[in-house]
């Protein structure tokens, strides 16, 4: 019987509900450096001199993951035991993303509030269940910074934003989904390859059916921060299901795509294409770093990054957790919108005057636009058209400081492809400094490693992405 994939639309509204992340820890301490497999440790001991001190930072946020670096393996297990003996400190993820974020303890894989034997036999188990046809629950840090929770290992997937949608071409896991949101269905990298594959329904934006999910069945749903995303589908669904679990991961969110790339990978067996795709951007993140940690303050290009409002001129830039934000950031500038955060809001209004009071502060200006790879018409202009108005528009307030003016396309400036943008960006602060980079033919390889079966071609194109 031939199996017919079936693709969900999901048009969605947005839709905010307030959390509050709630941590509790007991206190009992544990030094018995026998392995007494009924041992336990409550208390949280992340700084002692005498024990030894995992280097942290990796990126796969997965509880169990007791180091914390990019894998969850063997070095693990050893971890936990070590705590356990009282011969390591706990590594601790607090990732203060939002008022949902908590301290996760990494060592502590079955989330109960305490380190144990059964976190040792926990991360075992996730070890050796990727191709598993029985499910358990994975603990995880999502978006937000919360611990979630879904059920591993995840074989089904509808996708509720493109940004998302993206992520699963990265991790070439597309064969996987069985859904997307609307804007997702129209992109042209997913189109191409998937528009005779799935059988298209309509849904609500931001925050899709619970109907339409229920009749889809995925194992998950993937989506972004609970700021914005499938609040209502997550109270609709049945409280007691061993699928269609919500899981939020960054997509576009900070300065965590990797991350979330990554743990995404882990959860739906794609940890492969996942490790290769973090290696590639690491590579370049670290050649850049390492070409602009020589610069002093006064020698960083001030930056701003107009959010494009095509038909509302207002000042508005975008702000930390945009994406677009850290993109600049990640090409070695420094985001002058730092200096007038009016809102907490990703996305910053400013008055006029404020741009103008820069003066010669401001370097250079790269604004968003939506054209997409076939430079479609977005509100009735195309990606060169708008770059020309926006050169007008922002001409009158810093043309007499020499500001350089860019388009960038959203499809670069954020989300798994931000890369692209970071190397774009990087030319042109620093055009010196990364004379070797050719950035159209990086992001010719980005795609043919990272968009599978999408034949764009960017020498063609050229004036398309980046102006």
């Amino acid at each position: 019987m031939k199996v017919v994939q079936l693709l969900i639309v999901l048009v969605v509204a947005v839709v905010a509900v307030a959390g509050v992340g709630i941590y509790v820890t007991s206190n009992h301490g544990g030094n018995d450096n026998s392995h007494d497999s009924s041992k336990e440790v409550t208390e949280i001991v992340t700084n002692d001199p005498s024990r030894e001190t995992a280097a942290g930072g990796g990126r796969l946020w997965i509880l169990g993951n007791a180091n914390m670096d990019d894998a969850l393996d063997e070095k693990d297990v050893e971890w936990i035991q070590k705590i356990l003996d009282g011969k390591a400190n706990e590594v601790v993820l607090d990732t203060k993303l939002s008022t949902w974020a908590v301290k996760a303890r990494m060592a502590d894989a079955n989330n109960d509030g305490k380190i144990s034997q059964a976190d040792i036999d926990k991360v075992n188990s996730l070890r050796n269940s990727a191709d598993s046809t029985t499910k358990q629950v994975l603990y995880y840090v999502d978006v937000d910074g919360a611990v979630n929770s879904m059920h591993y290992p995840a074989k089904t997937i509808v996708s509720t934003y493109e940004q998302n949608t993206k992520q699963l071409c990265t991790l070439n896991a597309m064969s996987k989904c069985i859904g997307v949101d609307e804007g997702s269905s129209k992109l042209a990298y997913t189109n191409e390859q998937f528009k005779d594959n799935f059988l298209i329904s309509s849904s609500t934006r931001f925050d899709p059916e619970a109907t339409t999910i229920m009749g889809a069945n995925p194992d998950i749903i993937v989506t972004g921060t609970r700021q914005w995303y499938c609040n209502e589908l997550e109270k609709a669904l049945p409280a007691q299901r061993t699928n269609m679990d919500v899981v939020r991961i960054s997509s576009w969110e900070d300065d965590n795509v990797l991350a979330g790339t990554l743990t995404l990978g882990f959860m739906i067996g794609s940890l492969e294409k996942a490790k290769e795709y973090v290696a590639w951007c690491d590579s370049i993140l670290k050649t850049i770093e390492e070409k602009t940690s020589t610069l002093t303050e006064d020698q960083k290009v001030k930056v701003l990054v107009p959010r494009g409002q095509y038909d509302n001129w207002k000042v508005t830039f975008n702000g930390p957790r945009s994406g677009k934000f850290e993109t600049s950031e990640s090409a070695g500038a420094y985001n002058l919108i730092r200096e007038n955060l009016t809102s907490t809001s990703t996305n910053v209004e400013v008055q006029e005057s404020w741009v103008l009071g820069l003066g010669d502060k401001l370097d250079q200006i790269v604004s968003i636009v939506y054209g997409g790879f076939d430079n479609a018409s977005f509100k009735g202009y195309t990606n060169k058209e708008y770059y020309d108005m926006t050169v007008d528009y922002y001409s009158a307030l810093t043309s007499a400081n020499g500001t350089q003016i860019h388009v960038l396309d959203n499809i670069v400036g954020q989300g798994t492809s931000y890369i692209v943008g970071v190397i774009y960006m990087a030319k042109w602060f620093y055009p010196t400094l990364f004379s070797e980079f050719n950035a159209d033919a990086l992001f010719q390889e980005y795609i043919d490693k990272f968009m599978p079966g999408f034949s764009f071609k960017v020498s063609e194109h050229s004036d398309v992405i980046a102006i």
